[in-house]
């Protein structure tokens, strides 16, 4: 692990070693500066998670590159703050979410999976279709060169209402 220690404060780098080494290393009463946030988490979640692990070890951490950042274990209240703004930011992309779904769907937008087969998909089957009327050859042999899937296509002769026979080809012995 390579990161500095100097009067039981621990200093981490980013890319010198891995954060969670840090706080698995970092005795209570001890403190962590970091030199930003970004270095050691990529969400409020991700440090949300870190500040109860670090609180429950009493563990402090401070960030240098915001000098606002200074959680001490003895004092709850930043911890507190973080999930109140991790709540607040489920809520916000919630919101967002659903107002940009209805705002989708007010355009005329289809939501979700398209039904059916897709027009390049269903010439592929169009194919299969014809030679499984046209020969004698299995259901298998017939996808296996128009490139679908044998259930998908026994699927798609019964939704267009065609009779399904199931084909084997005598083995040649």
């Amino acid at each position: 692990m390579n990161t500095s220690e100097s009067n039981g404060v621990l200093f981490y780098r980013k890319n010198d070693s891995d954060f969670g080494q840090v706080m698995e290393a970092a005795a209570p009463g001890q403190e962590i500066v970091v030199e930003s946030l970004t270095d050691v988490c990529s969400s409020l979640k991700e440090l949300l998670g870190i500040v109860k692990k670090l609180t429950a070890g009493r563990i402090s951490l401070r960030s240098i590159g915001e000098p606002w950042f200074r959680l001490s274990p003895e004092d709850g209240t930043l911890c507190k703050l973080l999930e109140d703004f991790y709540q607040l930011q489920k809520a916000f992309s919630a919101t967002s979410t659903a107002q940009g779904l209805k705002k989708a769907r007010e355009n005329g937008k289809r939501l979700g999976r398209p039904k059916g087969i897709s027009r390049n998909i269903s010439s592929k089957f169009e194919q299969a279709h014809t030679m499984y009327v046209n020969s004698r050859m299995s259901v298998k042999a017939i996808c296996e060169i128009a490139g679908c899937n044998p259930r998908t296509f026994y699927r798609y002769l019964k939704e267009a209402d065609n009779e399904v026979m199931r084909r084997r080809i005598p083995s040649s012995k």
